[in-house]
C-alpha cells in the first residue's frame, strides 16, 4: 500500500468516512425536499410523497415492506397510509400471507395522477442540480449505494 493512502486510512474519522458523507447528503436532500414542496404548495408532505413514489413503483406492496423501504415503524408507516387513503391516493387491500392477514398497497387512478403530476413540477427542480454537477457516473452510484444498504440491512436491526 502507498504511503499517502496508508497515512490517509490511519487519520480516517467519522466525519470524513463515506458513511458520514452519505449521511450528510440524505440530510440536505431531506430539506430540499421539504421546502421544495413547502415552495410549491403540494398539498402533502415530502414524506407522505416518498410513501406515493414507492407503492408507485412496487405493484402488490404490503404495509410491513413499505415500512421497510421508509424505514419507519409500522404505526408511523399506518398513519402515512391512512392520511394517504383518506386523501384517495391510495387504496388498502386484506389479502392473507402464509395464514397471515395483510395490507396490500395500490394506488388509485388519483393517486397515480397526482405522482405523475408532482415528478413533473419538481422534475425541472432535480434537473437543475443534476445539471450542476458530474453525474455520469450516476448509475453505477445508485447501484454502489444501493449494494452499500443492502450490506447494512444485513448488519442492522430494525424494529419493523
Amino acid at each position: 500500500m502507498g504511503e499517502g493512502l496508508e497515512n490517509r486510512t490511519q487519520k480516517e474519522t467519522y466525519t470524513e468516512s463515506l458513511f458520514y458523507q452519505i449521511r450528510l447528503t440524505a440530510k440536505y436532500l431531506k430539506l430540499l425536499g421539504v421546502q421544495l414542496f413547502e415552495g410549491l404548495n403540494i398539498e402533502i408532505p415530502f414524506e407522505e410523497y416518498i410513501a406515493l413514489d414507492i407503492i408507485n413503483n412496487n405493484e402488490a406492496l404490503c404495509q410491513r415492506d413499505l415500512a421497510k423501504l421508509l424505514i419507519k415503524d409500522r404505526a408511523n408507516t399506518g398513519r402515512i397510509i391512512n392520511r394517504l387513503s383518506d386523501a384517495g391516493y391510495v387504496e388498502v387491500k386484506i389479502d392473507k400471507r402464509s395464514n397471515r392477514i395483510v395490507k396490500m398497497l395500490f394506488l388509485t387512478k388519483m393517486g397515480k395522477k397526482f405522482v405523475a403530476e408532482t415528478n413533473k413540477r419538481i422534475l425541472p427542480y432535480t434537473k437543475h442540480i443534476k445539471d450542476n454537477i458530474d453525474v455520469s457516473y450516476e448509475d453505477k452510484l445508485v447501484q454502489m449505494l444501493k449494494d452499500l444498504r443492502n450490506k447494512l440491512s444485513e448488519l442492522v436491526e430494525t424494529q419493523i
